[in-house]
């Protein structure tokens, strides 16, 4: 019987960091939309010289994928601005992932889990649009999460 595909889940937040015990914290997680400030604050530069830019951006991502599947090389997580450039990608060493792989079998585990967390500081936000993290396992792409930045030309102050 084979198990179902490979799963991925993105968390987007401001910061992430790794606890003891396998344990990982995720601080400000962000929903699914948000909105920025296109607008130059009043006080301190023009709307020209002015970039938009999310202060701290953490992607925390966990990957699910399924041992009686055949083990492959080239796992990558990669997010992809809505211009479809690349703004980080992350390949796991295969030697690395060729022994997870036996060792979460030999622990007679059904899948093997692999996180990878980034941060990013002073973040430009170039493009409006969905900002979208996947999973590549061996030439195959799986969805892992989506961002959607808004640039507002309103005053949030009120």
């Amino acid at each position: 019987m084979t198990s179902p595909d490979i799963i991925s889940l993105s968390m987007f937040c401001e910061h992430a960091r790794s606890e003891r015990g396998g344990v990982a914290s995720l601080i400000g997680v962000m929903p699914d939309r948000i909105n920025l400030k296109a607008a130059a604050p009043k006080d301190k530069v023009s709307d020209a010289d002015y970039k938009p830019a999310l202060p701290n951006l953490a992607v925390y991502t966990r990957s699910r994928i399924p041992l009686d599947r055949e083990l492959r090389k080239g796992v990558v997580i990669q997010m992809l601005s809505p211009s479809g450039e690349e703004v980080f990608s992350h390949q796991f060493d295969d030697e690395f992932v060729a022994n997870s792989f036996d060792a979460a079998r030999s622990d007679g585990k059904e899948y093997l889990i692999l996180i990878s967390q980034f941060g990013l500081q002073n973040f430009p936000v170039i493009d409006e649009g969905p900002f979208t993290v996947w999973v590549e396992y061996g030439g195959e792409r799986f969805f892992s999460g989506r961002l959607h930045i808004s640039l507002s030309t309103e005053d949030s102050e009120g």
